[in-house]
């Protein structure tokens, strides 16, 4: 993103912890005047030198990265109106290209952060951007009591088949 003169502020989300007890989400909120979706975003930076996983832990774990988290994402208030917040996401060594273009599991996981940052009543449906470069358009509603977060919007069948166990 080059050199940064606004403040990162950095937010540790609220996921549970696969079984081995790590978190491996995190959350950078850029100043509102970032523009994210112009911003150049090395998703090969955020991995460093990958080491491997501790023998103890789940051998379907991806590789730790350097800066300790496997998920990255980056969000700020969005200037726009139309929507509360925007949004990208990066998982370097789990994702080919490095960026999901719209992701599901990050809104799940930002949106307890902007209802709660922007006094948004649980239940109220509010709109979303994943600004990368197919971007997306998300509604979402956080229903705190309930412990869930419900997406909508259109999407995209990649690809189909079967799986027999």
């Amino acid at each position: 993103m080059g050199k940064y003169t606004n403040p990162v502020s950095l937010i540790l989300l609220h996921r549970k912890p696969r079984s081995n007890n790590i978190t491996t989400d995190v959350l950078y909120e850029l100043d509102e005047s970032e523009n994210l979706a112009a911003s150049a975003i090395d998703a090969n930076a955020l991995v460093g030198e990958q080491r491997q996983p501790l023998a103890h832990l789940d051998d379907m774990m991806p590789l730790q990265l350097d800066n300790g988290y496997v998920v990255n994402v980056f969000t700020t208030a969005s200037s726009n109106t139309d929507e509360i917040f925007v949004s990208r996401m990066f998982a370097p060594s789990m994702i080919t290209l490095g960026e999901d273009h719209v992701c599901g599991s990050a809104h799940g996981l930002m949106a307890p952060y902007w209802y709660t940052k922007r006094g948004i009543a649980s239940g109220h449906e509010v709109k979303a951007k994943q600004v990368s470069k197919r971007g997306g358009d998300l509604r979402v509603v956080w229903e705190k009591e309930a412990g869930r977060v419900r997406l909508r919007g259109q999407s995209v069948i990649l690809v189909t088949g079967n799986l027999v166990l």
